[in-house]
Formats: C-alpha cells, sequence, structure tokens
C-alpha cells in the first residue's frame, strides 16, 4: 500500500493512496491517519524552528525579475537610437532587458539593487508627467548635432529638439552648426512646445525665454505673447530701410566681422539687409589653415560683394580685389600685357612657332610611316618637339 497525507496543524488538506486487492479495514485507515499525523507536526514543528512564517521579500542573493508596463510606442524611447540605450544599460548594470510588442518590459538582474535602479531609470524615461511650458534649464548639454537642429539632454531622463531658427544664430546663414556649438557643450534653453509624441521643442533665444517665463505656463498667453513678438519682428523687418543697394563687385566700406568660426566668418555689412558670409576660400589667394589666423571679431574688413545669393541668408563677400575694370566690349584692358614665362621662350621665343613645328614633325612622321611613341605605362606618348 502507497499512502500520502498531506496537511497543516489546522488539519488534512490531500490524500492520496495506491493499493493492489479490493480494499482495506477502517481499522488499517484510522491506524494509518494516526500515524500521518503524528509524522506530519514533528516536520512542521522542525519548519517553524526554523522559520515561522514565510519571508515577505526574497533574499538579496537569489536574482530577481523587474516588469514595468509602458506603452507601445514608449518603446523608442527605452531602446534608443539603434537600441544604443537598451545596450548601454545593460552593460554598466550586468542586467538582461527584453521589451515585448506590447510594451512589457523585463529586468533580469543577479544583483536585485542594480534591476531596482535601471527599473527606476526606464520609469524616468517614460514618465508622461508634462514639463510646464517655459521651464528654464541651465546646464542642457548637446548631445547630438545635424545641419538643421541641435538635440540637448535637459535632465536625466528628458531631450529636448532645438532647430537652429531658435538659436541666437537663426537670423543669419549658420553653414556648420555643430561649430557653434559641439557635443558636449551646455546652454540655456527655454521649453517652447510639447508636441503630441512627448517631445519637447525649445528655444536658446534670450528674448522668447522671457516671454515663456512671464506667461508662467499658460499655454494661450504663450501664444498671445509669441505671436505679438513675432509681428513685431515682422513690422521691424519691413520698416528697416536698405540704405544701400549693393552689386556684385561693389567694395563694402565698413564691413564688421561679427563672428568667426574655423572655415567662415559672419560679417555686419553697413546699410544691407542681411549679414556677410566670408568663406576661408575666399580671404587670400594663398593657404588659410584657420580663419582666425586672419581676423578677430570687432575688426573692419575690406571686403567686395562676390555673390548676392537671392532667397539666401547672408551675402557671399570676398576679401580677395576683383580684376582690374572691364573695357565695353567685354576685353580687358591692361596696359602691358604680362612677361612670357622662360619656357616659353625656347629656340624661337613664340609659343605658337613652337606648336607649329610640332605639327609638322608630327605629319613628317606620319608620312613615313613612324609608329606614334608611347611612355612607358603603354599610353599613347606626346609628340616630340623637332632638335
Amino acid at each position: 500500500m502507497d499512502f500520502k497525507v498531506a496537511g497543516t496543524t489546522e488539519g488534512i488538506t490531500a490524500l492520496q493512496m495506491d493499493i493492489k486487492i479490493g480494499g482495506i479495514d477502517g481499522s488499517v485507515l484510522k491506524e494509518a491517519l494516526a500515524q500521518a499525523r503524528e509524522g506530519r507536526m514533528h516536520i512542521l514543528n522542525e519548519m517553524s524552528a526554523t522559520i515561522a512564517e514565510p519571508r515577505t521579500s526574497l533574499s538579496p542573493w537569489a536574482p530577481q525579475i523587474f516588469t514595468h508596463q509602458i506603452k507601445p510606442s514608449q518603446m523608442g524611447d527605452v531602446i534608443g537610437r539603434g537600441g544604443e540605450r537598451v545596450r548601454q544599460l545593460e552593460e554598466d548594470y550586468s542586467v538582461k532587458i527584453t521589451v515585448s510588442d506590447d510594451g512589457l518590459v523585463q529586468i533580469l538582474a543577479e544583483d536585485p539593487r542594480k534591476g531596482r535602479e535601471v527599473l527606476e531609470y526606464i520609469k524616468g524615461i517614460t514618465d508622461e508627467t508634462p514639463i510646464p511650458l517655459g521651464t528654464r534649464f541651465d546646464n542642457a548639454q548637446v548631445v547630438q548635432v545635424a545641419p538643421a537642429f541641435v538635440i540637448v539632454k535637459l535632465n536625466e531622463f528628458r531631450e529636448g529638439f532645438l532647430h537652429v531658427s531658435e538659436t541666437p544664430e537663426g537670423d543669419s546663414f549658420v553653414p556648420n552648426l555643430g561649430a557653434v556649438y559641439p557635443v558636449g557643450n551646455n546652454l540655456t534653453v527655454w521649453v517652447k512646445e510639447v508636441q503630441e509624441n512627448g517631445r519637447l521643442r525649445v528655444t536658446a533665444r534670450e528674448e522668447t525665454g522671457a516671454l515663456l517665463e512671464q506667461a508662467q505656463g499658460s499655454e494661450e498667453e504663450i501664444q498671445k505673447l509669441l505671436s505679438e513678438l513675432q509681428t513685431k519682428k515682422g513690422a521691424g523687418a519691413r520698416q528697416a530701410p536698405i540704405r544701400i543697394d549693393y552689386k556684385v563687385g561693389d567694395e563694402v566700406k565698413g564691413a564688421m566681422v561679427d563672428r568667426i568660426f574655423p572655415k567662415h566668418a559672419i560679417l555686419k555689412l553697413p546699410g544691407a539687409d542681411r549679414a556677410g558670409l566670408l568663406p576661408i576660400g575666399k580671404i587670400a589667394n594663398e593657404y588659410v589653415p584657420n580663419v582666425r589666423d586672419y581676423f578677430k571679431e570687432g575688426q573692419e574688413v575690406r571686403v567686395w560683394v562676390d555673390d548676392l545669393a537671392p532667397g539666401k541668408r547672408s551675402i557671399i563677400v570676398t576679401a580677395i580685389p576683383p580684376p582690374p575694370d572691364s573695357t565695353p566690349d567685354g576685353h580687358d584692358d591692361y596696359e602691358k600685357a604680362p612677361t612670357p614665362s622662360p619656357l616659353f621662350e625656347l629656340r624661337s621665343g613664340s609659343l605658337d612657332s613652337l606648336l607649329d613645328e610640332a605639327y609638322a614633325d608630327l605629319e613628317r612622321s606620319k608620312s613615313q610611316g613612324a609608329k606614334p611613341r608611347r611612355d612607358k605605362g603603354g599610353g599613347r606618348g606626346k609628340p616630340r618637339l623637332a632638335p
């Protein structure tokens, strides 16, 4: 007979019996139950001496799995660009993270302390608690730069989108935004807009930031103030007279260096409605390794209009003087022709005569059946001049 009895101090909870005969007497069953109770009580007493009740938490050394439910639209925030964020978390905290299609995040951690830290971080980056409009961040760090925008890290969990038009340099052409805002630099920004997907658009313009702070988070008031600011700027632009109608080739007198970058300089052009852009290739007729080697901010420079660039934010200028004026018929009016190079003063002293002789030699070689000379590489060689 195989007879098993399970239970607690209060009574029996389960029975199981296997026999190979038709049945057993009641006295046998009664004796078996009594023996089972005695054994069960002994085991329970030994267990109570070690642990009187179940533990409220697992052992600190036991691996644990932490779970957190997010929206499927937030999966990209957790995974990061190309899985970069997940891989970095797994490497830094020695955990394994999986994200299912329905947004269930599972964190397997051998060290529960590290698993809880990762869980709190994920909760932070998926937290949808709105940030009030006009909130100021004094130490926003540049983490990504593109031709038309900058991504800044506002705090440990949130990032902001800064368009070039929302930078102090946005009123003029900025050919290299990374030179103005390199990765790792800090700047002050204000939250200007919270988009439907939760992305924050920020501005680095102090005038706009002051209006946002003045509105104290009221979206209606913010839109009103920003509209007034835009109208004011537009009216100012329409009223600003263009005192000088520059043309290509005109000399710009009183041009001042406003800002300097490694490969170009931004100039203030008197009487112009736009700034001047001086590329590094238009500074001198020689190699210029860095614009700062030639100019400094606030310096007055002599430049000429190279390209009006209609529709662009800047007028292209050059510091290389233009060639002498041309005559009405379009031919350069030089008083004296340049001195011929000594290279052309061979034998006859005339390049035309040298070419005539070369072609004559070539015709003679063809009439005599001579094969054209070839260089060492197997290509057809140039005709040689007659000795």
